[in-house]
Formats: C-alpha cells, sequence, structure tokens
C-alpha cells in the first residue's frame, strides 16, 4: 500500500532485513516475520506484540547516502504486494529516475516523494480516508491475520492479556462488526482466536483495582481476557455489538453505516475509526430518543450546556440544550426540575438577543418563538453562532410531514396505492367514553372536576401540549391520576406519539383503508380475541366499539408483519380507545410496541423474556428475602410476564390499571419495575409464609382485587382492607426512586444475549427435531449442520454486496410454517458449504456438483434451499449407502439438476439472484425437443420422497440420454482423481473405464434394437423457457444422441459390478470432522 512518505533514524534498520534491492529502493521485511528467523527474529516479534508497534510485515524504503534518515514509501503485510509494489517500481520509476539528471541525491529524493503522492492522490481508494492511519494499519494487519472478508469492518483494537489454563498471552483484541479477535506471538509462540458474536452466550465484566477483565462465554468455553486498560468502555461496546448480533438472529436486520450520523468533534479521534464513531453516535442517539420519548429515526446531532429562562417562576435553570433535525430539547442538571420539548414544525424563528449593559444577566442568549405559544429563551451558550446556525439549517429543511413513515418491511412503501387524505368513506371513532360515558355519583363527579380543575391551572402554569415544561408538580399530578377529559391528550403528550401522529398524516387511514379485506394469520388470530377484549364495558358491547378495535389491530398487524399481532394486544387498545381516537391509539400502541416495550409482542415475547430477568435482578437488589422466596416457588418469571405484558390490565380493573398507564405514558418503564416491587413488598409477610406456589398466586390475586380508587371503593365492602392505588403508586416511587430507566436499559443489553441465545438453542433443537427423518445424520452430525448452515445464513445476509430479491414479509413471518423453512440459504451460501465439508465438493469438479445438487433441491426456484433439504443431501453424501449416493449423482445428471451449457451461461446467470433460472422438468419427448413443444411437470423435491429413515417412496427416475451420461462419466473420473493416488488411482480408473463402456454398448445395443423412444421415457431437455436458443441446440445435438438412453438400474448394476466403484461409493465420512476442519480454515466460524 503506497503512503505518504515519511522518514524515519537509521537505527530503524536493525529491525528489518533486506528482501530486495536496487540502487534506489530496498524492500525489506520485518525480522519477527515467518519462521526460521533466530533469536533476533523472535526478540522483534515478541516487542510487536507485547508493545503493540503496529509495525507491517513488509516495507519498501529509499535509503539516501548522505543522510541519517530513512523514507519509507509503501507499507505492506503480504508479501505478495510489498514483491508487487517493488516490481512496479523496478518497471516504472527506475527508468526514468536513470534517464534524468538529477544532481544532487536531495532532488532524486524530491522526485521519487513527488511520484509517490501523486500515485496516492489519484488512487483514492489505496487508504480509507475517514480512518486515521494508525488504525488504518491495524485494520490491515487485521485483516491478513484472520483471513478476513473484504467486507468485514474493524471497529478497535486493546492491548490485554488472554488467559488460557492459567497462562497468561499478551497480545491484542481486536472487535469487528461480526468477530471478537486474539492475537499474540510471545517468543515465538503464535495465539490466534476467533469467536463470532452470533456465538457469545454471555458476557461478564469485572476486575479489582490494579486491572479489569472481561469473561466471553459460547456455548461450549470461556474466554478470559484480563489487564484491561478500559475495561467499561470494553465491555460496553462488546455489548452493543453482541446485542447487534442478537438482532440479526432474530430477524433480517444487519448493520449498516449511518453516514447521516453527525461526528462528535470534540472526541480525540487519534486511533477511532469511522465505525467505532458510528457506534458511539448510535448509542448517544438512542439514550436521547429514550430520554425525550422521540421517535426511532431521530438522531442527536449535538449538545451544549446552557440555561433556560422559566417564566412560573422567573428563574434560570441551567441544563444541557440538544439537538437533532426535528427537535430542541432541554433537560436541567437537576432531575425532575423541568424538561422541555421543541419540535421543529411549531418553531417560526430563532433570534439573538444581544448583551448590553442592561442585559448582563442573559449572556449569549437565544429567543426560540413557538408557533400560538409564548417564546422560550436559552442563554449562557458556549457556542451560540454555531446553535444558532445549526437551528436554523434544520428549520430550512423543515419540508411538508411525511404522508408515510420510513420503517423497513412495513407495507406503505408505494405511495401511489394509498387513498389521498380525506377521502376514507369509514366512519372512524372519537374516544369510546365520549358515546359511552360512565356514569358518576356526585362525590365521583366533585372529584373529577377537582382534577379537572387543577390541570387547567397546570396548562395555564407550564403550557399546554408538546411544549409543556415538565416539571416536578406536574409528575405529583399525574401520579394522583389524570382527569378521564385529558387522559388520552396527556397519554399522547407524555409518551410522544403525538410526535408520531404529526410526522405521518392519514397514515392509519391509509393502512385501514389498503388492507380493509386482506386476510392472514394475525387477521383470524384478531377476530378470536375481538369479543374478550373488556366484555364487561358496554363500549365493547356494540359493533362501534368492536369495529374499531378491529381497525386498530388489523393496521397494526400490517404496519409491523415482524409482530402482526399478539394476545394482550388487544386488552391494552380496547383501554386507549376508551380515552383516545382511533388515530391516536394507533399510534400510542406504535409508541407502546417498538419504543417503550421493545420486542414484547413479537412471535417469540424476546423483550418480555428479557425483563422477566431483569426484574428478577431488581427484585433480588431491592427485596432479596422475596426474591429467594418466589424464585424456589417458581413464580417470579410467572408472575412478571402476565403483569408486563397488559400493563397489569389483566390482574386488576382496568378503571386502576389506568392510573399505572398515567405512569408508565409519563415516565417510560421503569414504572412497572417500581410498582411490581411495590406489590411485591406490601405483601412481604404473607409470601414468605406460603408453602407453594398456590399459595402464593392466592396471595397476589387477593391483593389486586383489594386495589380500587374513589370511584370503585364500593367493590371491597371491608375498608380496612381497601387499598387507593393512588396510595400505592405513590408508595412505588418513594420506595423505589433509585430505580432509573437507564439502569433498566443496561440492563436489558445485559439480558437479551442470554434470552436470544436460549430461543436460538430452542429453535434449533426444533428444526432438528422436525427433519431427523427425512435425512441420514445422527444427532450430533445434524447439529454440526444446522450450526454451519445457519452461520451461513446469517454470514450472507452481511456480506451480500447485490440485492436481495423481494421478500413477502408475511410468508416470512407465518407463524405456521415449518421450523426448517426459517432458515434458508442462496446458492453462494449453499456452494461455500458444499466445497468445505464435503469430498465431492473439494474435488476439481465441486463448484460443478454444488451448482447441479443446488438446482435438483431448489424445486420451487426460488433460488434458496431450506435446512430439510440440505441435511437430506449431506446425509447421502456422508453415509455409506452406495444405492443412495449412485441415485442422487443420477438425479443431478437430470433436468433440473443438468442442463446442457452447465459452467457456461448458467453461472453468469444464476448468480444473480434477480435472474429467472429456466427450467424444464421431467417428461419432455424427443419428438417435441425437435418440434419445439414441450409439456413441463410439476417439479418434485427429492427429499419430499423420503418420508422415513426406514420407509422410502420408490422414486421414478427418468433415462441419461447420451450427452448426460457423458457428463456424469466426467464427474466421476474428477471424483476419483480426487480421492486416490498411487496404484490406486489407476484401478479406479480402470473401473471407471470398464463401467462407461459397459454402459455405451448397452446404449448402442437398445438402438440397434430399434427400441421406441415413448412418453414412458422420460426423455429430457434443458431448454430456456422462451426457447430462443433451440436452433443452436438442435444444430450441436442430434437425434441420436437423444435417443441413445440408459436407465438408472443399469447404471447403478454396472457401478456396483466394478468392486473398487463399489468400495467408493460405500465408503462414507465423518461429517462433524469435516465441518470442524472447515471452521479451521474460515474466519466465518470460532477457532
Amino acid at each position: 500500500m503506497w503512503i505518504k512518505p515519511s522518514f524515519t533514524s537509521h537505527s530503524s534498520l536493525t529491525l528489518w532485513a533486506v528482501e530486495r534491492a536496487n540502487p534506489y529502493f530496498q524492500l525489506q521485511r520485518r525480522k519477527g516475520v515467518g519462521k526460521g528467523q533466530g533469536l533476533s527474529g523472535l526478540f522483534v516479534g515478541t516487542f510487536d506484540s507485547v508493545f503493540d508497534s503496529k509495525a507491517p510485515s513488509y516495507r519498501i524504503v529509499r535509503t539516501p547516502e548522505a543522510s541519517n534518515k530513512v523514507m519509507t514509501i509503501s507499507l505492506a503485510w503480504d508479501k505478495d504486494e510489498a514483491y508487487s509494489d517493488f516490481e512496479w517500481l523496478e518497471k516504472h520509476l527506475l527508468p526514468t529516475i536513470a534517464t534524468i539528471i538529477l544532481e544532487k541525491d536531495e532532488d532524486v529524493a524530491q522526485f521519487i516523494q513527488c511520484k509517490i503522492e501523486s500515485i496516492i492522490a489519484n488512487s483514492p481508494t489505496q487508504t480509507r480516508l475517514e480512518d486515521p492511519d494508525n488504525f488504518t494499519r491495524s485494520e490491515l494487519k487485521f485483516f491478513k491475520l484472520f483471513n478476513m472478508p473484504d467486507e468485514e469492518r474493524l471497529v478497535i483494537y486493546y492491548s490485554c492479556s488472554y488467559w488460557k489454563n492459567k497462562i497468561p498471552r499478551q497480545g491484542k483484541l481486536y472487535l469487528s462488526i461480526n468477530y471478537l479477535c486474539f492475537h499474540s506471538f510471545f517468543i515465538g509462540i503464535e495465539t490466534k482466536l476467533v469467536i463470532r458474536w452470533t456465538d457469545v452466550v454471555d458476557l461478564h465484566h469485572g476486575g479489582n483495582v490494579i486491572s479489569d477483565s472481561l469473561n466471553i462465554y459460547t456455548r461450549k468455553e470461556k474466554y478470559s481476557f484480563r489487564v484491561l486498560l478500559h475495561g467499561e468502555e470494553t465491555y460496553r461496546l462488546c455489548e452493543q455489538l453482541a446485542n447487534l448480533a442478537m438482532r440479526q438472529l432474530m430477524s433480517d436486520e444487519v448493520f449498516q453505516r449511518d453516514r447521516s450520523l453527525p461526528k462528535n468533534r470534540r472526541l480525540n479521534l487519534k486511533d477511532q475509526s469511522s465505525i467505532k464513531r458510528d457506534l458511539d453516535a448510535r448509542k448517544r442517539s438512542e439514550t436521547y430518543r429514550c430520554q425525550f420519548n422521540l421517535p426511532v429515526e431521530e438522531k442527536l446531532d449535538g449538545e451544549t450546556e446552557c440555561s433556560l429562562w422559566t417564566p412560573y417562576d422567573k428563574k434560570n435553570s441551567s441544563g444541557k440544550l440538544y439537538i437533532s433535525s426535528s427537535y430542541i430539547c432541554f433537560a436541567s442538571k437537576v432531575e425532575d426540575l423541568v424538561t422541555l420539548i421543541i419540535p421543529m414544525r411549531d418553531v417560526s424563528v430563532v433570534e439573538v438577543v444581544n448583551s448590553n449593559s442592561n442585559n448582563r444577566v442573559l449572556p449569549n442568549a437565544l429567543v426560540i418563538s413557538i408557533k400560538g405559544q409564548p417564546s422560550i429563551l436559552v442563554s449562557n451558550l458556549i457556542d451560540r453562532e454555531q446553535v444558532l446556525a445549526k437551528i436554523t439549517n434544520f428549520l430550512a429543511s423543515q419540508g411538508a410531514p411525511r404522508r408515510i413513515d420510513s420503517r423497513p418491511n412495513s407495507f406503505s412503501e408505494n405511495d401511489s396505492q394509498l387513498p389521498a387524505i380525506g377521502e376514507s368513506k369509514i366512519e372512524f371513532q372519537p374516544q369510546l367514553l365520549s358515546k359511552f360515558p360512565k356514569v358518576l355519583d356526585e362525590i365521583e363527579l366533585a372529584l373529577e372536576k377537582k382534577k379537572i380543575k387543577e390541570w387547567d391551572r397546570l396548562f395555564a402554569d407550564y403550557g399546554r401540549g408538546i411544549t409543556m415544561y415538565r416539571v416536578h408538580e406536574v409528575r405529583l399530578a399525574v401520579l394522583k391520576g389524570l382527569p378521564e377529559k385529558y387522559r388520552g391528550e396527556l397519554w399522547m403528550v407524555f409518551s410522544g406519539a403525538i410526535n408520531e401522529m404529526a410526522n405521518n398524516p392519514g397514515y392509519y387511514e391509509s393502512l385501514v383503508e389498503r388492507f380493509m379485506h386482506t386476510v392472514n394469520v394475525a387477521t383470524d388470530e384478531i377476530e378470536r380475541d375481538l369479543h374478550r377484549s373488556l366484555p364487561e364495558h358496554t363500549a365493547f358491547q356494540s359493533n362501534i366499539g368492536i369495529d374499531a378495535l378491529r381497525r386498530v389491530l388489523r393496521a397494526y398487524a400490517f404496519r409491523n408483519p415482524h409482530i402482526g399481532y399478539c394476545q394482550a394486544m388487544n386488552l391494552i387498545a380496547a383501554v386507549l380507545l376508551l380515552y383516545a381516537s382511533e388515530e391516536e391509539t394507533f399510534w400510542l400502541l406504535v409508541v407502546l410496541c417498538e419504543r417503550i416495550l421493545p420486542d414484547y409482542y413479537n412471535t417469540k415475547v424476546v423483550g418480555a423474556l428479557v425483563d422477566q430477568r431483569v426484574f428478577s435482578d431488581l427484585a433480588k437488589d431491592h427485596i432479596p428475602e422475596i426474591h429467594n422466596k418466589l424464585d424456589d416457588l417458581g413464580l417470579l418469571n410467572m408472575v412478571s410476564l402476565s403483569w408486563f405484558l397488559t400493563l397489569f390490565i389483566s390482574v386488576m380493573s382496568f378503571a386502576e390499571a389506568v392510573n399505572i398507564m398515567d405512569c408508565f405514558f409519563y415516565d417510560g418503564v421503569k414504572t412497572l419495575f417500581q410498582f411490581a416491587l411495590a406489590i411485591l413488598e406490601s405483601v412481604k409477610d404473607e409470601l414468605l409464609a406460603c408453602k407453594d406456589e398456590g399459595d402464593a398466586m392466592t396471595v397476589l390475586n387477593d391483593k389486586f382485587r383489594c386495589i380500587v380508587n374513589c370511584h370503585t371503593e364500593h367493590r371491597v365492602k371491608e375498608v380496612e382492607k381497601r387499598i387507593y392505588i393512588t396510595e400505592l403508586v405513590d408508595s412505588a416511587y418513594r420506595q423505589f426512586q433509585t430505580l432509573t430507566n437507564n439502569r433498566i436499559f443496561n440492563l436489558r443489553s445485559k439480558h437479551k444475549i442470554s434470552v436470544v441465545q436460549n430461543l436460538e438453542e430452542i429453535s434449533m433443537k426444533n428444526v432438528i427435531r422436525s427433519v431427523a427423518k427425512c435425512t441420514k445424520l445422527e444427532n450430533e452430525a445434524l447439529e454440526e449442520a444446522f450450526i454451519v448452515f445457519r452461520e451461513e445464513y446469517v454470514t450472507s445476509k452481511f456480506y451480500r454486496t447485490d440485492p436481495r430479491p423481494a421478500i413477502d414479509i408475511l410468508d416470512k413471518f407465518d407463524p405456521q410454517k415449518p421450523y426448517y423453512e426459517h432458515y434458508r440459504i442462496e446458492y453462494e451460501a449453499f456452494s461455500a458449504i458444499f466445497v468445505g465439508v464435503t469430498p465431492w465438493g473439494m474435488s476439481e469438479t465441486g463448484q460443478d456438483l454444488s451448482l447441479k445438487l443446488f438446482r435438483l433441491l431448489d424445486s420451487r426456484k426460488s433460488n434458496l434451499i431450506n435446512f430439510r433439504d440440505f441435511a437430506w443431501a449431506m446425509g447421502i453424501l456422508s453415509s455409506n449407502d452406495p444405492v443412495a449416493k449412485i441415485k442422487l449423482l443420477f438425479r443431478m445428471h437430470l433436468p433440473p439438476a443438468f442442463r446442457f451449457e452447465d459452467g457456461t451461461t448458467f453461472e453468469k446467470s444464476f448468480l444473480s439472484p434477480t435472474s429467472s433460472i429456466a427450467i424444464l422438468d421431467d417428461g419432455v419427448e424427443a419428438e417435441n425437443f425437435f418440434s419445439g413443444e414441450s409439456k413441463p411437470k410439476t417439479a418434485v423435491n427429492p427429499s419430499d420422497l423420503v418420508v422415513d429413515k426406514e420407509k422410502k417412496v420408490e422414486e421414478p427416475l427418468s433415462p441419461l440420454n447420451q450427452p448426460q451420461f457423458i457428463e456424469l462419466c466426467r464427474i466421476l473420473y474428477a471424483l476419483v482423481n480426487s480421492s486416490t493416488s498411487g496404484r490406486e488411482d489407476q484401478e479406479l480408473y480402470h473401473a471407471v473405464a470398464n463401467f462407461s463402456s459397459v454402459i455405451l454398448r448397452l446404449g448402442e445395443e437398445e438402438k440397434k434394437l430399434g427400441r421406441s423412444v415413448s412418453t414412458s421415457s422420460g426423455l429430457t431437455s434443458a431448454l430456456n423457457d422462451n426457447g430462443d436458443d433451440l436452433p443452436k441446440r438442435r444444430h450441436s445435438l442430434t437425434e441420436a444422441d437423444l435417443e441413445w438412453r440408459t436407465t438408472f438400474k443399469q447404471v447403478l448394476a454396472s457401478i456396483l459390478n466394478e468392486e473398487k466403484l463399489n468400495e467408493y461409493f460405500s465408503s462414507g465420512f465423518n461429517l462433524t470432522k469435516y465441518i470442524e476442519d472447515y471452521r479451521k480454515k474460515s474466519a466465518k466460524f470460532p477457532v
């Protein structure tokens, strides 16, 4: 790699050995690179590894005669690259230097320097300009050491020691997007370690005063790294990368560089990669969105210290101003003092307040004018001009509100198919309590009016809507319960759902219109649960409420097919509809399912399982005695799952549950954990006295039945047993006030890895169980085959460079699909496995065979094969069943596996995933070939024909014509050639020759007998569907070639009659061992 010429001292030459030289340049190799370098090589190699010198393996230098400086012009970690650069110098630069007259050595050096700099300027791909030079060199070393694909990206590296068998190995820890790698070279001993993030099941961070430690757990082994200088940072980054991998396992989401993320210019970027800056920006943006309940696409641009003028108390509050493309937010340094959110869509103008002698209290101030609201004043801005420029630019970029949102895989991409706003003929409902009002007595009515009056005062003091000042007094009012008149409005404001709705006008209406009559699994489940949703309420005893609930649930199911519909969503949506309009309910459901409780309601309820473990950790810390008791009874996880999934609606009256929802939308997910801990704490004595889970459940159910509010206290006759919901909520906040959302988010990140891996383990067992009867592989080999298949499936999603074919999202997330159908790979991934783990694939015709086998298994012509098909083929190939292997080889030379143009046009068209693979199946007669007529049959997947290991269905096989048989013989010769050596070679070659001659003679004899070609012959052609190349085929194939044929029984008998061929096909191989060797050679698997 050419580099900008740099100079080092002559003393550095002692660390390098000269490989090649000429009068002007030297190609030098770093001592310690390669084997047999002697004591000096061991010393230099150990020095480079321990002290992290980042030295390349090779360099090209210009050594001036009259100077003590050495000019370096090229660095390389690969010998071929270094030699290529040196040969280029000898071919292009040396003749030029020899022909021009340069009087001084400095002139020669200057000429060389200018020439190299011009090469770099004209070759921008030589270096990654976004990354620092030191990091780029380390990244190239990383690629060289671990044989990484070009698409992989290194994030960062750290110096540390790897401990194995109580022996430390000092080296470097490399963290990339898909791998954790370690390399050490100490006194001639080299250690390499590659762990894929998708194999990590747990992470632990510990240490002592001297150093930090990091423990990485996979299913089979523990890896311990110590002497980490930045232990907490390393752990958090590993956790972030592992969670990205878990997301990759759960869905088709892969890491993609987000170049729109802003860069933090205050950071020291000396050795930090652009990917690391990207990940850091993602983390900051995620924290920002969670803090202010903003849409998931919002990205933090910057933050700065400032003061906010609060008009309600006429004071300045110190805090931070956060700016993104669509929002300006403020949070005070004192928690809960004041928080403010200003949407850019509501800002009319931003002006500078000039400081003067009369305005000393407001230095560096800005006035933000809000449409229809009082202006907002911020001061003490460190860089006011930059803040003003940012806000001005974002205001200028504010366009019209979007019709649709930008969620991937949603059904709103094609805007032309959506109806115009206002054209709907459906009557969308307002909040249902407006049509089905609650009957209140005088006392209840007085209490409700009191709440309304209090909130009217709060609106007057602190504002109304999204730009409301959120202060401690507002929080206290929320804890008391919101008035029913304002509940839906305030839920929208506090949750941030109002922003989603404002950004996507008409979106809900268009979803309802577009999918009104669409039916799938989700809609069937919705219909079953509609009448189970708050059936005691009059609103859902009529078609008005039921129809509104149906529309909301169906709209969300089509918006987010990853979730579709999950039980418990109907209860939550029903309660939301009572207080909010249909469209507002839809957006509240969006915020709830996608931001506040992510992954709660998908098919695997991953988020709920993660929060089970989070709750267990919190209970262990705050109420250890109750935790131990419920853990012994096996009840802790069970109760938390039902409580959190339904926001407590399923265990208490919704009239009390809405008070918890008030706090939930205001303060976020921590409310659920605080209330759950408070409930358990309130019945501590009763729970500790329980003898079994039945007693404990009875205690908890009795507790929930006694929870009332001022409107429902008559339900509990005994006054002393009444527990008012407002008192319980207040107790939860006071007892567990140290619990924060940030802590919950950190615990979620910690536990998500193990939860997803447990689910993957269960999924693997389900897949293996579903295909066990369709393959000859035993359990151990089948498990290894699945792991390598799944890893290629995951890898192909990240490394693919061409566009993926369109996927039917509803089909992909169909829960009724067989387990093995959820994992399907394309040809490139299948070929990599086949060539890497099978003797047939390792032969010189391995690519041809992988192509034929893939076509055979891809009976649906989808360019994808599932794990069942793969396991069926691997079972036959690794078995010692000669008949099954010969039959498979025979099938691979019949259409659709065989095509006459194999090796030429097919590979070019096949490797494009969007191209069509034209295949005609069995049953085309010879006369139809010449007449241009064909009658294709439906292709049958061979793995469908084997329903059991013992019981097989007779498979009708068409005969081979002469071109097909010649291709089979060519493949057989290649397989034999790659499997033997010496005398065995000759014997097997002789056996193949005998077999070929026997079959050819049989075919000729049958032709001489005048045997007619009937429809039962099944003679096949590999014409393209459109038939454009038919004249070419007629010219190259004669009628005699196609009339010649041989049957499977003839081929089978002839092969088995040859002793050496019989032995060859009867020999199996250990698939597990081959997979293990494949992993050692590939960076895609742990070694």
